[in-house]
């Protein structure tokens, strides 16, 4: 009995020891079989670490022109993708213009386009002041949300019970208008209870 406990110990530690190279290769782009080749780990292994790994590095954010909701931006930082869904038809506003398939390095430079300029005076100060130790665009924008001065666009970052709601209704919407209406529909109802929790904050 210990022998066997022993060995699930020492599975469970090179399992553990190997997570780091097994999301960095997924990174790169190797396949699950790949991987399972290279770590000597079974497929139905990696496969559950990259799926793990992957729900929880995932973000979902919200990319507003002023109230109105324009992009569902989905990403996912292990396997670096990219997701999004236009919820106007207005260019202008849309997150990445006319892309439709943006990539992680367009992700990146779209998050980098949402702060202030790397190169600008005092920027250490400015950093410091946003409690965020280096320019990293990420934290910057959850601080800021995105906002840069000069327009009204912005970042709203959806908590994991709307992501929830989210996935249900991508699942189950039959095409694409009607998938775009009950996003909408639910960020209109998400919206309805931020404004009821201020209005009680006011009462109390």
């Amino acid at each position: 009995m210990t022998g066997s406990k022993d060995r699930e110990n020492a599975q469970m530690l090179s399992q553990k020891i190997l997570i780091p190279q097994i999301l960095s290769l997924c990174q790169q782009g190797q396949t699950a079989s790949a991987i399972s080749t290279a770590t000597g780990l079974p497929i139905e292994e990696v496969r559950g670490i990259i799926a793990e790994a992957s729900a929880r590095s995932r973000i979902l954010f919200i990319f507003m022109d002023r109230e109105k909701p324009a992009t569902v931006i989905d990403v996912c930082g292990v396997t670096q993708s990219v997701q999004i869904i236009n919820l106007t038809d207005n260019m202008l506003s849309r997150a990445f213009g006319v892309r439709e398939n943006p990539d992680w390095n367009d992700y990146e430079d779209f998050l980098e386009s949402r702060c202030m300029p790397r190169t600008r005076h005092g920027i250490r100060d400015e950093l410091r002041e946003l409690g965020v130790d280096t320019y990293d665009p990420f934290q910057i924008i959850e601080k800021t949300a995105g906002r840069v001065y000069g327009d009204g666009q912005w970042l709203r970052r959806m908590s994991q019970e709307w992501i929830t709601q989210y996935d249900s209704i991508r699942e189950s919407a039959p095409n694409e208008t009607e998938l775009r209406r009950r996003i909408l529909a639910l960020l209109k109802q998400e919206s309805g209870k931020v404004n009821d929790e201020r209005n009680e904050s006011v009462i109390l």
